[in-house]
Order: structure tokens, then C-alpha cells, then sequence
């Protein structure tokens, strides 16, 4: 008895719940439509430029993100912050593959259901009403297209999205989110952006000393090392390190300081037939700062002075050219 009549009322609950939940849906009293919905309408075009646009109350600042596409097709970067005493920091870098793949999405953007257009006033539930601080445009060429972004819908991780003030689409996290917060996981910052596979040979310059490496097996991953030019089969470990180190140093800022003086080490990347990139880095500062230039960035770098303390104190054994300790 007592089993039977606890799967009943169990029956009953589940039945309650599912009706609840298609009364909420419907509630609203829109159309529900889950499948992948257009955002975008035709006769736009490819699209040029993306601009989000987020201010903050709390901290009265206002950031601004502009994605691009460079000649060669890659994104492009700009992060403009504009702080409580109107003061503005601009920093541009090239795109991550997150980057890339974000432009292609707003390119044909796509929401996961369409609420069409809700009355007035009733923007204001899913954050589209006058106080909204987020803000999305599209641009294609010389056509326009204003998105308004509004609130987190309550427990499905995406966002409401406003056309001109008409028509609200629910758009997935996933293709927002990494503009928010000064889209930091846009920001390709290797100060070389050089490919493992594309680089054949390095030289490594300070003052009047220099020595030329040759990449061998670049395109072998866990194979690869680098070795002298005259003993190209004689892999060096410790110089092998000290070269993939110094390649994958990161900026933290770019500045527009001038480095004093000539710079303690250069190291210049070979492709087949010509130079790839070059990296020059100065001793740094204090604990706090260390510079470099880039021929990836028209401004100085500020990287990580304990990086370039721990690389300087190398090189005098990089440049040896005969033996390496391993």
C-alpha cells in the first residue's frame, strides 16, 4: 500500500512540474522557437567590423571593443578604456583563434530562439530597457546593424539581444562572452607570433657577438631543436630552450616609452626566404618593468622583468659557439 501510493504521488509531481514549466514558457506569450534562428537577415553583406560596447556603473568606466579583419585575414583587436576622470588607454593586438572564430560567428549570427517584438515597457525584464549598458554593432560595409544587449536569461546561460528596438533573440554565452570584461581571450599576446613550423633559422645578437642557429625538424612536434649552423645535426638543448623561451615571451602592456640605449639581445626568426620577425629586449628597469619592440607591434612592449632577468643571464652561454652544457 504504502509503495503504491508513493509512486502515485511521486507520478502526480512530475506531471505538476511539467506543466509548470510549459505554463512559464509560454507565459511571456511568444512564439518558442529552439531551433537556430537568423539574427542577421540578408542583403548585408560580409561583415567589416564589430563593435561591443560596455560601461560600468560601479566602477564608471566605459570599455569598448572593436574586431576587425587585417589584409591577410586574420582578426585584429583594439581595446579602448575610458576611466571616471575621462582619461582613455587604447591597445591593439593581433586576434586569437578565439577571435577569429568569433568574427566568422557574428558574421552570421545566430540565436537559439526568437521572442519577436515584445510590448512596450516590457523590455525592461530582459535588461533592454533605457538603463541598458551593453550594446552590440555590426557593421557591413556601410549598412549598420544596432544590437542591444540585455540581461542573462535566468538559468540557460545565454543573452537577450534587442534589433533597433524590435525583435528580441535569446543568443548563446558562448558567442558573447569573450567580449565582455575587456575581451581578454581575444588578445593574442606573444610578442613573436612566429609558427614552430615556419621558423628554419634564428640569429642571436648582443653587442658585437652573434650567433646563427638552425631550426631542425620544425615541423616535427617533441622532434624539433635547434643546433649550430656549422654542426647543424648537434642538437642543443640548453639553446633550444633558451630560443623557445624568448619566442614565447608575452606582453603585458604596450607602451609608448622609448627603450634607452641599444637593447641587450636580438634574436631575428628565418622563414625559407626571408626574416619572419625580430625581437630586441632591454635589460629591465626595475621589478617592476622590462621593454622590448617587436616588429608584430608598432609600440613598445612591457613584458615580465623577471622573464628577461632569467633570459639575459643565458645569453652569454647562447652565444658561445662552440659547446653547449646541455
Amino acid at each position: 500500500m504504502f509503495d503504491r501510493s508513493l509512486i502515485v504521488h511521486t507520478g502526480i509531481a512530475v506531471a505538476s512540474l511539467v506543466l509548470a514549466y510549459s505554463a512559464w514558457g509560454d507565459s511571456d506569450g511568444t512564439d518558442d522557437r529552439r531551433s537556430s534562428v537568423s539574427v542577421v537577415s540578408g542583403g548585408y553583406g560580409g561583415l567589416t567590423k564589430a563593435v561591443w560596447k560596455e560601461s560600468s556603473t560601479k566602477a564608471d568606466s566605459t570599455t569598448v571593443v572593436s574586431v576587425t579583419k587585417n589584409a591577410e585575414g586574420g582578426a585584429e583587436v583594439a581595446v579602448e578604456k575610458t576611466a571616471a576622470d575621462g582619461t582613455t588607454k587604447t591597445s591593439a593586438f593581433p586576434g586569437t583563434e578565439r577571435a577569429d572564430e568569433l568574427f566568422e560567428s557574428l558574421s552570421d549570427l545566430k540565436a537559439e530562439r526568437s521572442l519577436g517584438a515584445v510590448d512596450e515597457g516590457a523590455d525592461a525584464k530582459f535588461g533592454l530597457g533605457e538603463d541598458s549598458s551593453t550594446s552590440l554593432k555590426l557593421m557591413f560595409g556601410e549598412k549598420e546593424l544596432e544590437l542591444k544587449v540585455g540581461a542573462e536569461a535566468y538559468g540557460s546561460g545565454s543573452y537577450y539581444l534587442q534589433v533597433a528596438n524590435a525583435d528580441v533573440y535569446l543568443v548563446p554565452s558562448r558567442t558573447l562572452s569573450s567580449l565582455r570584461h575587456g575581451a581578454t581571450a581575444l588578445l593574442d599576446r606573444r610578442a613573436v607570433g612566429v609558427k614552430n613550423e615556419e621558423i628554419k633559422r634564428v640569429r642571436v645578437s648582443s653587442g658585437a657577438k652573434a650567433r646563427e642557429l638552425v631550426h631542425r625538424y620544425p615541423g616535427e612536434a617533441g622532434k624539433s631543436f635547434f643546433a649550430d649552423a656549422a654542426e647543424p645535426d648537434r642538437k642543443l638543448d640548453s639553446v633550444s630552450g633558451w630560443i623557445r623561451r624568448a619566442l614565447g615571451i608575452r606582453v603585458q602592456e604596450l607602451v609608448d616609452q622609448t627603450p634607452g640605449g641599444d637593447p641587450a639581445v636580438t634574436i631575428q626568426i628565418f622563414g625559407t626566404d626571408e626574416q619572419l620577425a625580430e625581437l630586441s629586449i632591454w635589460a629591465s628597469l626595475d621589478e617592476q618593468s622590462a621593454l622590448a619592440k617587436s616588429s608584430r607591434f608598432p609600440k613598445t612592449l612591457k613584458v615580465s622583468p623577471a622573464n628577461v632577468k632569467r633570459l639575459l643571464g643565458d645569453v652569454d652561454s647562447v652565444l658561445e659557439a662552440a659547446g653547449d652544457p646541455g
